[in-house]
């Protein structure tokens, strides 16, 4: 913990010394600027070190970055497997890091094991915890829940403590685990990342109208969006929109934008680094976000702390308010789409999410008090 003035008390190292958290995670960014990889853990990563600077943090990476060389981010030890996806090559992945776990918990004993998401980062959690003495918890993510889950099974009555990102999320997750989870813990945003330069009020200096952010996949539906710019651009003929990502499904969205005549209305911009996404977002006025399923939707909690306003669907952390249209239907999505439009600017950043508290709620999972002491 810091004091007042910002500064870390030699107390608060001394309480936290001991702690040691283990991270488990199908990826972890290669390096201090890779920004793609899984933000939302990054950034709450980034900010738990910061707050509490005595809690030693590991990370074991199953599959990416590709390499096996262990190496730093931010001051936590990143030990990365460099696996590939092969079915057949699974129980040597999950032996390797239960191995790894069990090294990393000699050297500097480990009180929580954390895995993210509810596949096979939890089971190998779960069974890295259970041979090293350490509480499992197990943070949900996006899609995991969408259809059945192989790996649920194996977790389903065991002591893991499950915590959801939302509470469509958690009635998902009763619905497939036959239990509650053991919280709704928010993926929070870093005010200062999200801010940037200063952005703009003034909706006249907003360039972009409609701003579209994710993979391009199917679940996520930017077919939709492009045929409500279409059905926008007929009465806004300068209607200007933005898509930030890439994807299987680029080709059938191209084919769209040339089929309804909107090539100067769209761009598309690729996978491009998120600093350049949250860049869009502070000079675009809506995000619109016609995915079918989020179990959080991340890119939600960063159009708010970008004075965004969002049109959605009932999904993830959607919360109907004068700044979020949550639509029922393709067609009433086109009408809380135009709405949005024609709605006055200028409102303040919404932080629906700040990343303080989720680092807050997961010290108290942790064991780790208000103080900054352990329990």
């Amino acid at each position: 913990m810091v004091d007042p003035d910002g500064i870390v008390t030699e107390a608060a190292r001394a309480l936290n010394a001991q702690l040691h958290i283990l991270i488990v995670s199908p990826g972890f960014p290669a390096n201090e600027a890779d920004d793609t990889c899984i933000p939302a853990l990054q950034e709450y990563l980034r900010a738990f070190v910061t707050a509490y600077p005595g809690v030693r943090v590991t990370v074991i990476a199953l599959h990416y970055p590709f390499t096996t060389v262990p190496y730093r981010w931010h001051g936590i030890d990143v030990l990365p497997l460099g696996a590939t996806n092969s079915l057949l090559k699974k129980p040597f992945l999950w032996y390797r890091a239960i191995r790894h776990a069990r090294s990393v918990h000699r050297a500097h004993p480990a009180n929580v094991v954390h895995s993210f998401w509810l596949g096979e980062s939890a089971v190998v959690g779960s069974f890295a915890a259970d041979r090293i003495g350490a509480l499992h918890v197990c943070t949900l993510m996006g899609q995991e829940l969408r259809h059945m889950n192989r790996y649920a099974s194996f977790l389903r009555n065991g002591p893991t403590r499950f915590f959801a990102l939302s509470a469509f999320q958690e009635k998902e997750f009763e619905r497939r685990m036959g239990r509650r989870s053991d919280g709704i813990i928010p993926w929070g945003v870093d005010a200062a990342a999200a801010a940037g330069p200063e952005p703009s009020r003034d909706a006249s200096g907003r360039e972009i109208d409609l701003l579209g952010a994710g993979s391009l996949i199917a679940v996520k539906n930017f077919r939709l969006f492009i045929q409500t710019a279409a059905a926008i651009a007929r009465k806004r003929p300068t209607l200007r929109c933005v898509i930030a990502g890439e994807g299987p499904d680029r080709p059938a969205i191209e084919a769209l934008i040339r089929e309804n005549g909107l090539e100067k209305s769209v761009t598309l911009t690729g996978m491009i680094p998120r600093r350049e996404v949250l860049a869009l977002m502070r000079t675009s006025k809506i995000l619109l976000h016609p995915s079918e399923y989020e179990g959080f939707g991340y890119v939600f909690a960063e159009a708010l702390a970008c004075d965004m306003e969002i049109v959605s669907f009932d999904v993830g952390a959607a919360r109907p308010s004068p700044r979020w249209q949550v639509a029922r239907s393709e067609e009433e999505l086109i009408s809380c789409t135009e709405r949005a439009l024609d709605a006055p600017s200028g409102l303040s950043p919404l932080r629906l999410f700040p990343v303080e508290e989720t680092v807050v709620r997961y010290a108290a999972v942790y064991g780790i008090d208000a103080h900054g002491g352990t329990r």
